[in-house]
């Protein structure tokens, strides 16, 4: 909140005789990753884990198996960086009056990919009985079918009926936005 006054400073110049402080920053937090070249690459992190299903090709796991759990790539990457605030504000209207939350960013710089995987068999169903019609959510594990959930680049909502009113949700963006990180 300012106080505004005219200065006697030609041309009409104006002053500020107070300044009073409305908005506070309870959290704020920023991240930011530079290179300089952009570098070229692709990273995975994986788990090896026990009592798999079998792929939808009918591939049956020999034992424990390595399951990615992260995957990504880069190229030409020179800049990620991302901005958050929590701040008290009681003159502004926001979402949770006086709070509100800001974001600035994700900015990227170059072609990024990032994936996560889920090994879990999640399957959360509610059947209305009387017409036999099924609610609810289904992920199968992403390593039987190859279907990470797509993070970023973020080019779509790929949300999908399974049957139903059942959904399944595949990501942001689909395989044909992933990229050889070492192609000229």
């Amino acid at each position: 909140l300012d106080i505004d006054v005219p200065c006697p400073i030609p041309p009409d110049f104006i002053c500020t005789l107070a300044s009073v402080p409305v908005a506070w920053d309870l959290i704020r937090a920023h991240a930011a990753f530079t290179a300089n070249p952009g570098i070229d690459g692709y990273f995975g992190l994986y788990n090896l884990e026990g009592g798999l299903s079998n792929l939808a090709s009918s591939t049956a796991p020999d034992g424990s198996e390595y399951i990615p759990s992260i995957t990504g790539m880069v190229r030409d990457f020179s800049e990620f960086s991302v901005s958050v605030a929590l701040t008290l504000d009681p003159l502004t209207p926001n979402l949770f009056f006086p709070i509100s939350l800001d974001v600035t960013g994700p900015t990227i710089t170059g072609q990024f990919v990032f994936d996560v995987w889920s090994s879990d068999d999640t399957v959360k169903v509610f059947t209305i009985p009387l017409v036999d019609y099924d609610i609810g959510f289904i992920n199968h594990p992403d390593y039987i079918d190859n279907s990470p959930f797509h993070i970023i680049p973020i080019e779509t909502f790929g949300v999908f009926i399974d049957h139903d009113a059942v959904f399944s949700f595949n990501g942001f963006h689909g395989f044909g936005d992933h990229f050889d990180p070492f192609s000229p």
